[in-house]
């Protein structure tokens, strides 16, 4: 959402760097590659260490995100909204597009709701470097780590599978909607209920968890061993420079990650 959006510095605050456009399938261990000003998802830790003595982290799900449940985005306007929620529908598996015809809405706030975590204890991550070889030949440690490139370890990530957002047509004033005809626009793939307390308030919900928020530690080489460093929310390492080549984590904390 938006740079001064209160959701993204809430996020932002408490160490999360904010997806740009939420996706599925973004998990704790993973890899991200910084290099000429592009970032992509690279695969898992365990691809950088030719054997280890320790298992591989083990990956806590779904623990209840109750410090974000809850939270809501600063109030945008109709025709910013509805192209954010636009990505998250088609994210979700649906359609909407642009399509305000369901509405007399001029403003829209998004909600999270059931939102749940992911994430590697970074003391057994450490364990597994430390006990582990370093593939010295692997040519995305060379390009990365000893190269022009940095890289960075997801630790932890949060998701959701459904997103609450509220119509109105000014402050304190809710808005019309038309839940069928949304739900038409949107398809089969994603389910759209009008929230029982309010028939301005919508919730869409889809079959997989989109993840909007992440924890990464920065990879290092240091006496010839893997380090993990601190990497702050919005680390200016990683900041952003234009759209066209899909980017990533900008000084504001927003991310936005290619596939490799």
């Amino acid at each position: 959402m938006g740079c001064s959006d209160q959701s993204t510095k809430f996020l932002k605050d408490r160490g999360y760097n904010v997806v740009k456009h939420p996706r599925k399938g973004i998990r704790p261990l993973e890899l991200l590659g910084r290099q000429d000003k592009s970032v992509i998802r690279l695969g898992r830790i365990d691809q950088l260490i030719a054997s280890s003595r320790s298992a591989l982290p083990e990956i806590i799900e779904n623990e209840p995100g109750a410090a974000i449940n809850g939270q809501s985005s600063s109030t945008l306007t109709l025709g910013i909204g509805v192209n954010i929620l636009g990505t998250i529908i088609s994210a979700m598996g649906g359609n909407l597009g642009v399509d305000v015809s369901y509405t007399n809405a001029k403003k829209i706030t998004f909600h999270y709701t059931d939102v749940v975590t992911d994430r590697a204890r970074p003391l057994d991550i450490g364990d597994f470097l430390r006990d582990g070889e370093v593939d010295a030949g692997n040519l995305i440690l060379r390009e990365y780590v000893l190269g022009n490139g940095e890289l960075f370890l997801i630790t932890e990530t949060t998701k959701a599978n459904k997103f609450t957002v509220n119509y109105e047509i000014k402050r304190g004033v809710g808005a019309k909607v038309d839940v069928p005809v949304i739900q038409q626009l949107v398809g089969a793939n994603v389910s759209v209920q009008s929230d029982k307390e309010s028939a301005s308030t919508v919730v869409f919900e889809g079959p997989d968890h989109l993840t909007f928020g992440f924890k990464c530690l920065k990879v290092e080489v240091g006496d010839g061993d893997l380090r993990l460093m601190n990497s702050r929310a919005g680390d200016t390492a990683l900041e952003a420079v234009g759209e066209a080549r899909g980017e990533i984590l900008t000084s504001d904390g927003r991310i936005e990650v290619l596939e490799a």
